[in-house]
């Protein structure tokens, strides 16, 4: 007899002779690698995907409809990972049946076709020739998505999703469905009986369902108080995702059993985990929103609401699923590592543009659109006279936080630099902040760099950037521009604040000011550019770190700069900024003087210099640069 091990070596041996080898007409190639070939890199990581391993989806003839293809395609690769190849055409998912998502195995990515020329998402444009269209239903008067409408990840031999590591999806444009690759949590035994923070608002049948993490709802219904884990590795780039919005079919907030919304809770794009590449996808504006009466607080008769794709947060990377395994802003799941979300273009209609936590989190060029959530606007050309809720079923006043904010992160050593947004804020409504850490629901500010972005306020609210009582161990925020203020704004007593430095902003102005400075007696932030030229850091160092990153430490020789830039040079190219960091004034221990660069792309000789800078952000305090170092991954 076989032993287990010889076994499961043969059985792996035969997949590999069964997957047919990819044609020459089918790509084998790392998409992002040949999309972000410049001096801006890449997440060596995503080449240790099965690019070579192809099964071209057109000619695959297993299965009667695309779903049985998929899923008869996606077992024979499930030895070793490898790419499901749709070419060019439209995909019928219509057919998938109720109470399962389009469910990815370990090591499994699904590619399209890329568009003709390079498109940037965040332009606003993303013409894709491969399409996955999901089936839509009739409620209310309008169209909603099915209720299991999202790509998701199908848990292991152990029922578990957290050892479900590099699945992905690339240049696919879905219409009608989410994405989601969501934490594993202590699950309990249903929705209705696991004391979750919505678990007494579980309708229906709903109330029976045995959490496991394949519903993005899991985590909020069926999940306890402790985090799991989350996999690793996590790529949906070049993607369009239109009327993409998870059906709220299953609470009942108060308006009934007929009442339902396009979820709050659950964005369209959710990614937990570590190694996670989130990156020039195209989240439009929806054509198929439409108004429809329930029972709101509005007592005496039904209230017209707004079914609104754009009400739903648009990429959640590691932050909000995680409300019930919070722990005061200390779960694990809040800091996994190697984080990268740019070039992406969300629309919203109040809620949330980016909710993202991780620590080393780069978060460069992407775009929150917005048009202003105001109480019965003709904004969709619906006609006016609708209601403002925060759940479909409370009326909103003054007073209510309906999410309407561009930017909302947590987590450590965290770069955001280059985004746009406009629009945020609510009426009625309380909110409206632009790039936003807080204590509340989110972590202290653990050594962060807001840089060169940009707020239009239009007719929205003055958009802040920065923390909102909360800790601040490093922050730099500089050349931003905003109608706004910017820095942290305190009241509580005891507040920690060190290592902050908040220059070179066209703002309303500065927080703390002078006064709540002395009050609570906080060390003052830098405000003006020191005179004299920043001495050049001493001791730079750099090594691959878990061989698909390289980490850079260096010593600062002075105390006369605002803060520091990090530049890559790949091979003899140009110098490339690859990060901003915090001064070192105070010498938090929670600000290292390190960076650990994730978009540090393979095969490549790349050399970094650490710049101390003061507000004109020159290169005279460069160091000497390092030693070459090459990631072999």
């Amino acid at each position: 007899m076989l032993s287990c091990q010889t076994k499961a070596a043969f059985l792996t041996v035969l997949a590999l002779l069964l997957v047919p080898d990819a044609r020459a007409a089918d790509p084998t190639d790392n998409p992002v690698a040949a999309f972000y070939s410049g001096p801006e890199g890449y997440p060596a990581w995503t080449n240790a995907l099965r690019w070579d391993r192809v099964i071209n989806m057109k000619t695959y003839a297993k299965g009667k409809t695309d779903y049985e293809k998929f899923l008869k395609a996606r077992d024979e690769l499930s030895e070793g990972g490898g790419v499901l190849y749709y070419p060019a055409g439209t995909y019928d998912f219509a057919s998938m049946p109720p109470g399962v998502g389009l469910l990815l195995s370990p090591g499994i990515v699904i590619r399209g076709d890329a568009p003709a020329d390079r498109q940037l998402a965040a332009d606003g444009k993303l013409d894709l020739p491969t399409k996955f269209a999901f089936a839509f239903r009739k409620r209310g008067g309008g169209e909603v998505p099915r209720d299991f409408n999202f790509l998701g990840i199908q848990p292991d031999e152990r029922k578990a999703i957290k050892n479900v590591n590099r699945v992905g999806i690339v240049w696919v444009h879905l219409i009608g469905a989410t994405i989601n690759f969501g934490p594993q949590l202590d699950w309990g035994k249903t929705w209705g009986s696991a004391k979750a923070p919505l678990s007494d608002q579980v309708k229906g049948a709903w109330a029976k369902r045995d959490p496991s993490g394949t519903h993005p709802f899991d985590a909020l219904a069926g999940g306890g108080k402790k985090y799991q884990g989350a996999g690793k590795g996590r790529l949906i780039f070049g993607c369009v995702l239109e009327d993409s919005a998870l059906l709220d079919d299953y609470l009942d907030p108060g308006y009934g059993p007929n009442g339902f919304q396009a979820s709050p809770h659950c964005a369209r794009i959710i990614a937990y985990g570590s190694r996670v590449l989130v990156a020039n996808n195209l989240l439009p504006r929806s054509q198929k929103n439409f108004k429809y009466r329930q029972q709101t607080t509005v007592k005496g008769k039904d209230s017209v609401v707004l079914f609104d794709y754009g009400r739903t947060c648009g990429i959640d990377i590691n932050k909000d699923l995680l409300i019930s395994a919070a722990d005061d802003g200390k779960c694990p799941g809040y800091f996994e590592e190697g984080i990268v979300v740019r070039d992406n273009y969300v629309f919203n209609h109040g809620h949330k543009g980016y909710n993202i936590s991780g620590n080393w989190v780069t978060i460069t060029g992407n775009k929150n659109d917005r048009l202003l959530l105001s109480q019965g606007d003709n904004v969709y050309g619906l006609g006016a006279g609708w209601i403002l809720t925060q759940d479909g079923y409370e009326l909103s006043t003054p007073n209510s936080d309906n999410l309407s904010r561009a930017f909302d992160l947590a987590g450590r050593n965290l770069w955001i630099d280059g985004n746009r947004f406009n629009n945020t804020g609510s009426s009625p409504g309380n909110d409206g902040e632009g790039i936003l850490c807080r204590a509340a629901g989110g972590t202290p500010l653990y050594s962060w760099a807001i840089t060169h972005n940009t707020h239009t306020r239009d007719k929205g609210a003055v958009g802040s950037m920065g923390g909102v009582d909360a800790d601040c161990h490093g922050l730099l925020i500089a050349w931003n521009q905003t109608s706004g203020w910017v820095g942290n704004s305190v009241k509580r007593d005891e507040l920690k604040m060190t290592d902050c430095a908040f220059v070179g902003n066209k703002c309303e102005g500065v927080l703390p000011d002078d006064k709540t400075i002395t009050r609570l007696r906080l060390p003052a932030p830098i405000t003006k550019s020191p005179s004299d030229t920043p001495t050049a850091p001493a001791k730079l160092s750099v090594a691959a770190y878990q061989e698909d990153a390289v980490k850079i430490t260096w010593t600062p020789a002075s105390d006369n700069e605002v803060g520091f830039r990090i530049d890559r040079r790949i091979a003899e190219g140009k110098w490339q900024p690859i990060a901003y960091r915090p001064p070192r004034v105070q010498g938090d221990s929670d600000n290292p003087q390190e960076w650990i660069d994730f978009t540090a792309p393979s095969a490549k000789a790349l050399t970094y210099r650490v710049v101390a800078i003061n507000a004109d952000d020159t290169d005279k305090g460069a160091s000497k640069p390092s030693e070459a170092i090459t990631l072999k991954n």
